[in-house]
């Protein structure tokens, strides 16, 4: 019995590091748990926006000018007028026009140093000016294109113009418009009877970006002899193709 008690003697030994080896794995350390990484999302990149080339946006608004054939006009000058009938000076008009042989317009003028107020009515039966003094209308022999025409002058010196500069994006009226910066002779400006050839204007033009329809447009410059070189043109044109009366004096 002794003899086999000192034969299991080395093996009780050896149990308690069985034991500890089997608990905590020897020296060998546990491979580690792999961490999953987050996925990094790929930003899509924003498309470059393409140059605006205000040349084409001018002939584009050229063409679309041309095709409308009733609008509002407002024509304000600074630092100076424009001629019309009977030695009128014309400071400021507002009317409407519908087509190439029908327009109506209240006038601000001045002959000398009296300033006053007349109308003019032009229609293909005939065209009329307003007396002044006691409102009464009278016959006068006068078509659109000799008194101011801002349908085909505006489509015209668009056409003309040289060294266009898109300037900035300017809101008119609500409207979001390319403001344009451009040069021309006066030559060009056939919306304003009384030019001549051979003087420089600078213009600058408010064309819609939607619909490049021509919103506004500044003339500096004189356009004759006669005009100070300071001289503000200013043409504001709205109510694009809606309708208009415009019937005979009464």
């Amino acid at each position: 019995m002794k003899r086999a008690l000192r034969a299991l003697l080395p093996v009780l030994a050896l149990a308690p590091a069985a034991l500890v080896l089997s608990c905590f794995g020897g020296d060998e350390a546990p491979a580690p748990t792999a961490t999953p990484t987050a996925t990094q999302a790929t930003a899509t990149p924003e498309p470059t926006p393409t140059p605006v080339d205000p040349g084409a946006v001018i002939r584009e608004s050229a063409d679309r000018m041309e095709s409308v054939e009733r609008m509002h006009f407002r024509l304000n000058h600074e630092n100076g007028a424009s001629e019309i009938v009977r030695g009128i000076m014309m400071v400021y008009a507002e009317g409407d026009i519908d087509g190439a042989h029908r327009m109506r317009a209240e006038i601000e003028g001045a002959l000398g140093t009296v300033k006053f107020e007349t109308g003019v009515i032009i229609l293909p039966e005939g065209s009329w000016i307003q007396n002044p003094f006691d409102r009464s209308w009278e016959s006068e022999e006068i078509s659109i294109e000799e008194f101011f025409d801002p349908q085909d002058g505006v489509a015209a010196l668009m056409r003309q113009v040289v060294e266009p500069v898109l300037d900035d994006i300017e809101d008119i009226d609500g409207v979001e418009t390319y403001r344009i910066e451009v040069l021309a002779d006066s030559g060009d400006l056939a919306v304003f009877p009384t030019a001549t050839p051979g003087f420089e204007v600078r213009a600058t033009l408010w064309i819609g970006v939607e619909d490049l329809l021509l919103y506004r447009v500044d003339v500096r410059g004189a356009i004759s002899e006669t005009e100070s070189a300071d001289i503000l043109r200013r043409l504001e044109l709205s109510r694009f193709g809606e309708d208009v009366d415009i019937a005979p004096p009464p």
